[in-house]
C-alpha cells in the first residue's frame, strides 16, 4: 500500500522543488552543480542495487508517483578555473538519468515512466548549453515490471546509481602557456603514464579536490576530467592532505598532454 504524504510535507516537498528551480534559472558564467527536483509521494527506500526500469507509458497496475527533474549546465571552459564540480564539465542526459534513477530508489520507485530530455544554449554565456531531463516516478509490482520488460526502453550502461548532487570532486585546472586558448574536443581514449614525454604537448595541470572523497575517486576525477578537457595521457597524480570546507581533504594534481599534432584539430596529421 503506498504511503500517503502529509500535507505539510507535500508543501514543503513543492518548496524545495521551486526554490532549486529557481536556483538553476539563475544564468552565470561559473556553472552550478546539477540539480534534481522532486514532488510527489514517497515511499520506503529501495537499496542502491535496485533496479529501476524506463518505460514509455505506466503499465496496468503501476501507480504514479511524482514529477522528477533533473538540469545540468554543460559547460566547456577554455581556460584556466578553480574548484569547479566535476558534474558541471561532465553534464549530459545520460548523467542526468543515473541521477534520476538514484533520486527513483531513495523516494521508492522502480520505474521511471515518459523521460524526456531537452537541451538549450545558454544566453550570454560562450560554449554552454542547459540540459534537463524529466520523468514520473512510479511503483509496480515486480510481477508487473516482469510483464513490462519487453517494452523496457534501454539507457547508457554504466554509472548506475550516481548521484548529481552528492559528495562531488571539485576540479581546478591551470593551462599551459603553450596550450591553445580555444576548448578542445573531448578525447576518446586515453592513458595514465609516469610522466609526460618531450613528444606530447603539454596542456595544463588538472586538480582535484574532495574533502569525503576516497583515492580511488578523485583518480577517476583526474581521469574524467582530462577526458573532458581534450587530453589523451594524463601523469601519475600526485596527492597530499590539505585544508579544505569539511576540515582536512585529499588533493591530486596530474599534467595533462596531447600528442604535438593533434589530428582532430591540425589537418596535416590526418
Amino acid at each position: 500500500m503506498v504511503s500517503e504524504m502529509k500535507p505539510v510535507a507535500r508543501q514543503a516537498s513543492r518548496l524545495v522543488s521551486g526554490m532549486g528551480l529557481a536556483l538553476l534559472a539563475a544564468c552565470s558564467p561559473v556553472p552550478h552543480a546539477p540539480v534534481l527536483s522532486y514532488d510527489g509521494q514517497v515511499r520506503p527506500s529501495l537499496p542502491s542495487t535496485a533496479r529501476v526500469a524506463t518505460l514509455a507509458a505506466l503499465p496496468l497496475g503501476g501507480e504514479s508517483l511524482g514529477l522528477l527533474r533533473a538540469r545540468c549546465h554543460r559547460w566547456r571552459p577554455s581556460g584556466s578555473f578553480d574548484r569547479v564540480p566535476l558534474a558541471t564539465l561532465d553534464c549530459s542526459s545520460s548523467r542526468l538519468h543515473q541521477g534520476l534513477r538514484h533520486k527513483a530508489r531513495q523516494i521508492g520507485a522502480n520505474l521511471l515512466v515518459a523521460k524526456r530530455c531537452f537541451q538549450w544554449p545558454r544566453p550570454a554565456v560562450t560554449d554552454s548549453v542547459t540540459i534537463e531531463c524529466s520523468a514520473r516516478a512510479a511503483w509496480a509490482r515486480p510481477e508487473l515490471l516482469a510483464m513490462a520488460a519487453g517494452s523496457e526502453i534501454a539507457e547508457p550502461a554504466g554509472g548506475d546509481g550516481a548521484d548529481p548532487v552528492g559528495s562531488q570532486p571539485e576540479v581546478s585546472f591551470v593551462p599551459s602557456p603553450s596550450a591553445p586558448v580555444r576548448p578542445r574536443p573531448p578525447w576518446g581514449a586515453i592513458q595514465e603514464v609516469p610522466e609526460l614525454s618531450v613528444a606530447a604537448r603539454a596542456l595544463g595541470d588538472l586538480t582535484a579536490r574532495c574533502d569525503d572523497c576516497s583515492p580511488r575517486a578523485l583518480q577517476g576525477a583526474i581521469e574524467r576530467g582530462a577526458q573532458l578537457l581534450g587530453a589523451d595521457r594524463y601523469s601519475i597524480a600526485e596527492c597530499h592532505r590539505e585544508p579544505l570546507a569539511g576540515g582536512t581533504g585529499l588533493s591530486c594534481t596530474s599534467h595533462l598532454g596531447v600528442p604535438e599534432v593533434d589530428p582532430r584539430l591540425d589537418p596535416r596529421a590526418r
